[in-house]
């Protein structure tokens, strides 16, 4: 009995120390560990409790000793006691293995609870290891691929700059200093033009057949306009003005430029004692424009048109010739 009840606390205490020899990051991973401890504590102060029983029992036992002691030196005679001795003995015996068996059962019952409750949260905790380390490993082949990428572009941004000293440009597909090359396309302005070779007798308004459309790339640029004709005035004091107006696609909202100024050619024929002359004379018109009395000439599509006004007398525009409206667009120097 005593040997089963030493291994009974023995048990008690190995399960205490264990117990408390739980790593932190297992604690930490669940709250079923307090209650890990509290049937640990409980287990401890059943074993207190029935190591003070024993001793009772220990105690009670020596009494009976002392007291057959006493009575065999009294009287003599002892050969009864040994009987109630046995009997008090195996009732003793059946007392403490009833209990010890109670608690062996009841011990064994919260330990495999214990334990089943360590192992869960040991396999939460490697769970949530192995989730972060796959993170972890994910993040590494990121960073490997980042790096190699940064190292490919460092090398062209070198190679590029190395062609550049050489006034040359790096062709990435053969990976080769190469000399620059632009289209003819991308390289020549590109101009808008058109021909007529009618006559317009009219004396003002817009003369019929001249006009040339243009698409303009950029905000910033200039229209240079060249206009090339046959313009008469006839008669005393005979006088005409042509203009070029700048138009939208279709032809409206026509104006007059105003930067830097208008474009205009101005003939004026005076006779004397009535030789009136029919001159027939070729004219032209060119300049620079960026800005009309309509709008600003920002990228955009637009058509040349040719108006007359401040007219006297027969005027005529156009006389056995071809003639033509050029437009292209060019930067202008700030000086």
């Amino acid at each position: 009995m005593i040997k089963q009840l030493l291994f009974a606390t023995f048990v008690a205490a190995a399960t205490a120390f264990q117990l408390s020899d739980v790593p932190d990051e297992v604690r930490i991973q669940t709250a079923e560990v307090d209650s890990i401890v509290t049937a640990t504590e409980t287990i401890n102060g059943k074993t207190s409790q029935m190591m003070k029983e024993f001793a009772e029992i220990s105690t009670a036992t020596k009494n009976v000793d002392d007291m057959f002691s006493e009575v065999a030196e009294v009287d003599g005679d002892a050969s009864g006691l040994p009987e109630l001795m046995e009997a008090m003995e195996q009732t003793a015996k059946k007392k403490m293995n009833s209990k010890v068996e109670a608690y062996s059962t009841e011990s064994k019952a919260k330990i495999d609870d214990a334990i089943a409750k360590i192992q869960r949260a040991l396999r939460a905790a490697k769970s949530n290891f192995d989730m972060k380390k796959s993170n972890i490993e994910a993040t590494q082949s990121d960073l490997g691929t980042l790096e190699a990428h940064i190292g490919s572009v460092e090398k062209r941004v070198d190679s590029h700059a190395e062609c550049n000293k050489k006034g040359e440009l790096y062709d990435v597909t053969t990976e080769k200093c190469v000399g620059v090359q632009v289209s003819a396309s991308k390289s020549i302005p590109h101009m808008g033009h058109r021909m007529f070779n009618n006559g317009d007798g009219r004396d003002s308004g817009y003369v019929s057949n001249r006009h040339a459309n243009f698409k303009k790339k950029y905000d910033d640029t200039f229209l240079r306009i060249y206009y090339h004709d046959n313009m008469r005035v006839h008669g005393h004091t005979a006088h005409g003005r042509w203009n070029i107006m700048i138009c939208d696609p279709n032809g409206n909202a026509c104006g007059d430029c105003t930067e830097p100024g208008r474009l205009q050619y101005w003939r004026y024929a005076r006779h004397q004692h009535n030789w009136w002359m029919n001159d027939h004379w070729g004219g032209a018109i060119h300049g620079l424009c960026k800005k009309t009395n309509q709008r600003d000439l920002t990228k955009g599509e637009y058509r040349i048109m040719v108006r007359i006004d401040n007219n006297r007398y027969d005027i005529y525009t156009g006389h056995s010739q071809h003639n033509s409206i050029m437009v292209e667009e060019v930067f202008v120097n700030d000086n």
